[in-house]
């Protein structure tokens, strides 16, 4: 079965993990087509060559780092020579131009290619985009729609919204995932500015901007009557406001942003976190589509509370705490619960670890792909209606 992925983030670390697992089925002739360079949590990343069982084809793209935006101005035919694809995975929103540019260009020069797009888009709001304006890119995602076999979403809500955007062929649900064996429960030494944290380390992962809730988090510490520290992974805008409001209330010392880590180290910085937190909220154009640190959390054994904005709670399942999005008391009392509760504790921290290697691990995932494009070369697939992830734990 020859595939090819169509991926603007296919260079970057963290998002290979899918294709390395993919190619390692010797049934699967994989090529992974991306932009030469793209800008991804305001990094530049280059796209290397060096692939492990699989094949990286590079494009020149214009708008790095604009999702819906970016498209490719050079290497499209050259990667569909290249492959000669039974499946065209696209690795993209359906009313992105990417997602566009190379659907229909398949369909020119390998009209018996089966094309599936991914989404994430969970925000029920008809034709509204993240992105403006509205009508142009509800025409992109009309027309991707129109030429492409199979949708992959990544909740239940994703399901319901691409629904309600008028698709109508096969839906599947697949989620994101994490290698188990890097993000896992081990000792780590602190070190540098991490040897100011105290006994209970609650941990914020994340871009620091308002929809992540980071606000709602230090409103949340107010109420705090425990022994706590917060440690920050992750940088932006509203990197200034912790800092202001840790030195007006006093607690500066007990603080550590660390906005310089590779994903490489996430998961030590994940290993010093007693608890991570998620309390990120709903906006007009955005609400939590998954979730990623969750279960890179969970797969180190870590509890989790989330708001319930989103994806959140569909993730976080029975194996953490869920509270009202916005609401600081609440989430006080949840940490607070936690604090004092040591079994609870180790309870969340199993009943996470068993539900990534249930759902979330790249190698789930890539047996979700698969069983896909065989089903969808075979004529024998058909919708999901729910998450296998959503399922009462039999």
């Amino acid at each position: 079965m020859r595939v090819l992925a169509v991926d603007h983030t296919g260079g970057v670390d963290v998002f290979r993990e899918r294709y390395r697992v993919l190619s390692t089925d010797p049934d699967i002739d994989l090529t992974v087509f991306v932009p030469e360079t793209w800008v991804e949590g305001g990094r530049v990343v280059r796209a290397g060559r060096d692939a492990s069982g699989y094949r990286i084809l590079t494009g020149k793209a214009g708008f790095r780092g604009y999702e819906n935006r970016g498209f490719f101005y050079t290497g499209v035919r050259r990667a569909l020579r290249a492959a000669r694809p039974d499946v065209l995975q696209l690795m993209e929103e359906p009313y992105s131009l990417m997602a566009l540019q190379v659907a229909l260009l398949s369909k020119r020069m390998c009209p018996a290619t089966r094309i599936v797009f991914y989404t994430f888009d969970n925000l029920n709001t008809g034709f509204r985009y993240p992105c403006r304006p509205s009508w142009f890119y509800g025409g992109v995602q009309r027309i991707v729609q129109r030429v492409s076999d199979c949708g992959l979403v990544s909740s239940g809500e994703a399901r319901r919204v691409l629904e309600s955007r008028g698709f109508t062929r096969p839906i599947r649900h697949v989620p994101f995932g994490v290698d188990p064996e890097r993000f896992c429960r081990r000792e780590v030494e602190k070190t540098g500015s991490e040897r100011g944290i105290r006994e209970f380390v609650i941990g914020f992962a994340g871009r620091l901007i308002p929809a992540k809730g980071i606000r709602v988090l230090l409103e949340a510490l107010s109420f705090l009557r425990m022994d706590w520290s917060l440690l920050v992974v992750g940088g932006g805008p509203e990197a200034g406001a912790v800092r202001a409001r840790a030195r007006a209330e006093g607690w500066e010392n007990r603080l550590v942003i660390d906005d310089n880590v590779t994903h490489g180290e996430v998961p030590d910085r994940m290993n010093l976190m007693d608890v991570l937190v998620l309390p990120s909220l709903t906006t007009p154009t955005w609400k939590e589509q998954f979730g990623r640190v969750l279960i890179e959390a969970m797969a180190c054994e870590v509890p989790v509370v989330g708001s319930d904005s989103g994806a959140i709670p569909e993730v976080i399942g029975d194996a953490g705490v869920v509270v009202p999005e916005g609401d600081a008391v609440a989430l006080a009392g949840a940490l607070e619960e936690l604090y004092h509760d040591p079994r609870t504790c180790a309870r969340l921290a199993a009943a996470g670890r068993e539900r990534v290697l249930r759902h979330f691990t790249w190698r789930r995932v890539v047996e979700a792909h698969k069983d896909t494009y065989a089903r969808l070369l075979d004529g024998t697939l058909e919708s999901e209606r729910s998450p296998e992830w959503s399922m009462p734990s039999s």
